[in-house]
């Protein structure tokens, strides 16, 4: 794919535009999966977009707007041609247009940014971008399936995605998107938690984590929590396994998901298969259940993980619950956490061991961040080293 180069000047980045479910002539789809042609694939445009501030209209410096959480949950499944979708004008919405859709931010529209694992490197789809063939990894592709039918892609939407918007074989354009990172995730107008297609049950695992966090709002996850202890079975029997399966997935432990979901907040939409939660549904579950009934948890789980022949297993909950905290400390509410950011690095998996130094760049004291230019480049002992002696000297 041929990417034209950025203008610093304006602020540019790169988003992708999820286009609606191409037809052929007759109505239908290519009925022959083994020899797939354009309408089976998922088709984007990508273009440049400005984040100067000329081009702000209904948004603040904190980088938020004054609009009601996008809808993750409802799908829209009226379809439209290609063709069709061309001739739509952009909305321009006021407070909402009309179907309850939050008004753009921006002159241009809007956008949100997409927090996934890039998974299996030699597990690859095909997608179309400006109408050309391009070759991306299969949990990208589930993720675009899966989100063309969300209502704020139907509301046009455009969608930041590191994989596709920034070039990854220009080190030099790396180096600079790196250190914007922060920026395009806070700027989003909602961080997107992709898990992957729907495995392991999921699905159940998704309604087990409404169902612990309906019980805290409700004031009933004690009275949840004896029964449980008197039977495991109570929410069906695997549901347990199914919910650390969940939470075992490669996602938790990648590197860069400490920034993108620190800036995403507490209403982050978790998306797994067709199933969605928001982050704070998912954090009562994870924690808020487990402050009275943490015994229960661990012991439902533990019991079913045992008869499936799996080993013990945890549900990630430090990684969550540091997240959690880092929500309040980029809210202004809490203090900064820099141990803890770096133990998490520490044990998060990086393709490219400087990212972690670059993957929390974005969530340190300016005193330090703007000391620190990426480059790949460089061998990873220099960057751990210039690293640690910024961080000293920025912290004094």
């Amino acid at each position: 794919m041929e990417y034209k180069p950025l203008d610093t000047t304006t602020e540019e980045i790169r988003l992708i535009t999820i286009l609606p479910t191409p037809q052929d002539a007759r109505g239908r789809s290519s009925s022959n999966p083994q020899k797939p042609n354009q309408e089976n694939l998922i088709h984007c445009n990508l273009e440049h977009y400005s984040l100067a501030h000329n081009n702000w209209s209904n948004i603040d410096e904190s980088g938020e707007g004054a609009a009601p959480s996008l809808d993750w949950v409802t799908e829209d499944c009226q379809e439209l041609s290609v063709d069709m979708a061309h001739t739509i004008p952009e909305r321009k919405f006021g407070k909402t247009d009309g179907m309850g859709v939050p008004k753009n931010r921006f002159t241009w529209g809007d956008f949100v940014a997409l927090s996934y694992a890039w998974g299996e490197r030699d597990q690859k789809k095909e997608i179309v971008v400006n109408g050309k063939r391009v070759i991306v990894q299969a949990n990208l592709e589930a993720a675009l399936r899966v989100l063309q039918h969300k209502k704020p892609i139907k509301s046009r939407y455009r969608i930041w995605i590191d994989a596709l918007c920034i070039n990854q074989e220009d080190i030099d354009e790396r180096d600079l998107q790196v250190k914007r990172m922060r920026l395009i995730y806070k700027l989003a107008r909602d961080v997107v938690v992709w898990l992957g297609p729907e495995a392991d049950d999921s699905s159940r695992a998704m309604d087990l984590i409404h169902t612990l966090s309906n019980s805290c709002k409700s004031g009933t996850d004690k009275a949840l929590g004896m029964a449980l202890r008197q039977y495991s079975g109570l929410l069906g029997r695997g549901v347990w396994v199914a919910f650390s399966k969940l939470l075992e997935r490669p996602y938790w432990n990648r590197m860069w998901i400490i920034q993108e979901l620190s800036m995403g907040g507490q209403r982050a939409p978790i998306l797994c298969g067709h199933k969605t939660v928001i982050w704070e549904d998912f954090f009562r579950a994870i924690y808020k259940f487990g402050q009275h009934n943490v015994d229960v948890l661990f012991a439902c789980i533990n019991l079913e993980r045992e008869a499936a022949g799996l080993g013990q297993g945890g549900l990630n909950r430090n990684r969550i619950i540091h997240i959690d905290l880092e929500h309040h400390t980029q809210a202004g509410l809490g203090d900064p956490q820099f141990m803890c950011l770096l133990d998490l690095a520490r044990k998060s998996d990086a393709t490219d061991q400087r990212d972690k130094v670059y993957g929390i760049l974005g969530l340190m004291e300016p005193a330090v961040s703007t000391q620190i230019d990426p480059d790949y480049n460089l061998p990873v002992e220099e960057v751990y080293i210039s690293f640690t002696q910024k961080y000293i000297y920025g912290s004094e």
